[in-house]
């Protein structure tokens, strides 16, 4: 049986070899031994973005087919023609296409080949979660939203037809009355081998507090930096280390920094760029001495179940689904979104709580035991499987 695979994150081939960003590749490879054949069906990245594409897609079994030049999405949008062109010439020898979901393609190329093969969703969020109020955006990014409007309204339409694998309790609650099926799943990167025990954090008195992922406003790091400033105040040192990007053009890094010097602790933060999934990752949980975000808005960040995994307590605010899978107290302890105050006294009271440390990170462990790319991928394509022999 062979399966199509589309999500907006690229890939290229070079000799032989497909690379394409870690989180992606882990992702398809796990899907590989359960297919005769994976076809991914990918944008080739711009030049600027091959840098991350860090992961060599071990699976034989995955074949690549190239779509368009990940440009800008307006622009990929006025050409979709092309990429549907793409998927109408390889209808014929899909068994089923899976759709992570949102992306921008997915209301084109629906409309033109889900009457020819069947398909499925993998959704974990919604843009519009991340976008402010209108009166606060530009032209440009009220124009992009008005977009991302019209494409949550054509994923929602088509959704009569497919099977929705969820990674939120919101959304599986949203898809469940108008899909064919609905089945909620974890989002990971994590293999069973990724799983690290240890007993406790926080033995030395430099405390080390660690981000991960795209480095945004909406995230809190700004709050978090403030807090660490405020614990400085106290005599409580602590290091914020910085895992992924900034966006181009996005001044985050930058109020970081201007923050950190108001707080006196510039040389308490460190960006350490964007790691690799795996061992590199990996290791920066494993030195942490804790795992915080305090979002805005959130599917289930894969960061959370990684911190869980290597036995690093975490703090986060309860959004998205994050409250559906974790509880306050027993496996994570919650924070007020961007609150800074409210960030300083969870940092604090893990720092010196002992016995609620050691919990949260049992807890996590035993909560996280399940959440691996081989586990998740062998109920996510048992359950498309099912969906194939029904009549």
């Amino acid at each position: 049986m062979v399966l199509g695979f589309h999500y907006h994150i690229p890939a290229y081939q070079k000799n032989g070899k497909i690379y394409t960003m870690s989180l992606q590749g882990l992702f398809i490879d796990s899907l590989a031994p359960h297919w005769d054949k994976v076809i991914a069906f990918l944008h080739t990245p711009v030049e600027s973005e091959k840098e991350f594409m860090d992961y060599e897609i071990q699976s034989p079994n995955v074949e690549f087919v190239e779509l368009m030049l990940h440009v800008s999405v307006p622009k990929r949008i006025l050409q979709a023609k092309r990429t549907t062109k793409i998927f109408e010439a390889h209808a014929q020898k899909l068994d089923i296409l899976l759709l992570r979901a949102p992306t921008p393609m997915l209301p084109f190329i629906v409309r033109a080949i889900g009457k020819k093969v069947k398909y499925a969703y993998l959704n974990v969020g919604n843009w519009l979660d991340y976008m402010e109020d209108a009166k606060n955006l530009s032209v440009k990014e009220r124009a992009l939203k008005t977009y991302y409007s019209w494409n949550e309204n054509r994923q929602e339409k088509y959704a009569k037809d497919a099977i929705v694998f969820a990674n939120s309790t919101v959304m599986y609650e949203k898809y469940k009355p108008i899909s064919k099926q609905a089945f909620p799943i974890k989002t990971t990167t994590l293999k069973k081998t990724d799983l690290f025990y240890r007993e406790d954090t926080c033995q030395n008195n430099m405390y080390e507090i660690l981000f991960a992922g795209r480095i945004a406003d909406q995230k809190g790091v700004i709050e978090i930096t403030e807090a660490i400033g405020r614990l400085h105040q106290d005599g409580i040192e602590c290091r914020f280390n910085l895992v992924g990007w900034v966006d181009r053009n996005d001044p985050t890094g930058e109020r970081i920094k201007e923050t950190a010097e108001k707080w006196g602790i510039s040389d308490r933060i460190l960006f350490h760029g964007k790691k690799t999934v795996g061992e590199e990752l990996f290791s920066f949980y494993k030195n942490a001495d804790m795992y915080v975000m305090a979002s805005t808005a959130e599917g289930f960040p894969r960061t959370i179940w990684e911190a869980l995994a290597n036995s690093t307590p975490v703090i986060a605010a309860p959004v998205g689904a994050i409250p559906h899978y974790l509880k306050d107290g027993h496996d994570v302890l919650f924070v007020r979104p961007k609150n800074a105050d409210d960030l300083y006294h969870r940092i604090k009271t893990l720092i010196t709580d002992g016995d609620l440390r050691r919990k949260l990170i049992k807890n996590g462990q035993e909560t996280v035991a399940d959440v691996t790319l081989e586990i998740q991928a062998e109920k996510m394509c048992t359950e498309l499987k099912n969906f194939l022999n029904q009549a």
